[in-house]
């Protein structure tokens, strides 16, 4: 099925950018392996780098503008590997909601109004998200593009307000922690970017899309990450691996001039991502369950995502530890390969089969 509307690759990377940004400032410390400051940010490095290795076959599935995507070429193969594949992403995706909605209400409720229940506010946020999915894809990339903005200004007055706070006394001797935990924690942290899943199942809403504006996303993205985590350790040492949340942590350090405690003006403009981030989601839920029962029901179906995110969420948040076993566990890492790696190489493969039965025939 042929989309009428389309986004430029600028909105479209600005949606994914914001979408990696809230988990980046919603990162709770500890949930995996606990590695020094120093070996932390070699893990972020690596994980780049695993990011870059990740996207590879994403890189070869683009073939041209106009690339049809995963779901529709895996139509061309068989309509029952479609619905499995459609599947498989419906899975991930919604986990992905739960994961997120439950990063915002942990992190409203742990920072902004630990005495009040916030449950209300995650509802909202999801109510929100649930109608600019309503309003499609366009609607999606001019308010990412709109937020862009404001959130990039946020990033850069907590590092540039805080430079001077920097020390490199705080980082610890290199490779303090094991090496197999840092590879552990670098691909872990690599998996947290799924949304180079979207790219496989957005690309016909995408106007002018090429390799190029991918390679760009995923190297401004690295050098956020990378500046971030060096931040966190030059500046809180062994003070930030106590903390929940590193980045409000940073965010309350922050002032200009007279200016002091912006940190709740700060968080607000970076729960707006979550806003951005759960929209997408949404989007994505209803093609693929439009892919899966071969009918149209947009309104049904983001609403039926929005509330299996919220029942998930009201679940998983509960407690933070329950929440970090949950994260903790391998189905991140699962969710990531077979979606990003494992799908794109799949139906490629399949496609290569077909076309030599075919020249046989």
């Amino acid at each position: 099925m042929q989309k009428t509307a389309k986004i430029t690759s600028f909105q479209f990377y600005s949606i994914l950018f914001l979408s990696r940004v809230f988990a980046l400032v919603s990162y709770v410390s500890g949930v995996r392996k606990s590695l020094s400051s120093t070996d932390e940010v070699i893990a972020v490095a690596v994980a780049c780098v695993f990011l870059l290795v990740a996207s590879i076959p994403t890189m070869l599935f683009i073939r041209k503008d106009g690339t049809p995507s995963i779901l529709t070429r895996a139509s061309c193969i068989s309509p029952v590997l479609e619905k499995c594949i459609a599947a498989v992403y419906l899975v991930s995706i919604v986990y992905t909601g739960i994961v997120t909605a439950s990063r915002f209400e942990l992190m409203i409720g742990s920072l902004l109004f630990p005495e009040t229940g916030v449950l209300v506010f995650v509802a909202a946020m999801l109510f929100a998200a649930a109608y600019g999915a309503y309003r499609g894809i366009e609607s999606i990339g001019r308010s990412a593009v709109i937020y862009l903005i404001p959130v990039l200004g946020a990033l850069v007055f907590v590092f540039a307000t805080l430079i001077n706070k920097f020390d490199v006394l705080n980082f610890t001797p290199v490779y303090t922690s094991e090496i197999p935990d840092m590879f552990d924690s670098a691909y872990y942290f690599c998996a947290r970017t799924g949304e180079l899943g979207a790219v496989l199942l957005l690309l016909p809403d995408v106007k002018n899309h090429s390799k190029k504006h991918m390679y760009n996303w995923i190297f401004a993205l690295s050098a956020v990450v990378i500046v971030t985590e060096l931040m966190v350790s030059g500046v809180l040492g062994g003070f930030g691996e106590n903390q929940l949340f590193n980045m409000y942590s940073l965010s309350v350090l922050a002032k200009f001039g007279f200016v002091e405690r912006l940190d709740a003006i700060i968080s607000c403009i970076w729960l707006i991502c979550a806003g951005v981030k759960m929209s997408m989601i949404f989007y994505i839920c209803n093609l693929l369950l439009s892919s899966i029962l071969n009918k149209k029901r947009k309104l049904v179906y983001i609403s039926a995502s929005a509330v299996a995110v919220f029942a998930g969420a009201a679940v998983i948040s509960v407690s933070i530890l329950r929440f970090s076993e949950v994260v903790s566990s391998p189905l991140t890492v699962i969710m990531f390969t077979f979606t990003i790696v494992v799908m794109p190489l799949a139906v490629m493969a399949a496609e290569k089969i077909k076309e030599k039965r075919n020249e046989k025939a």
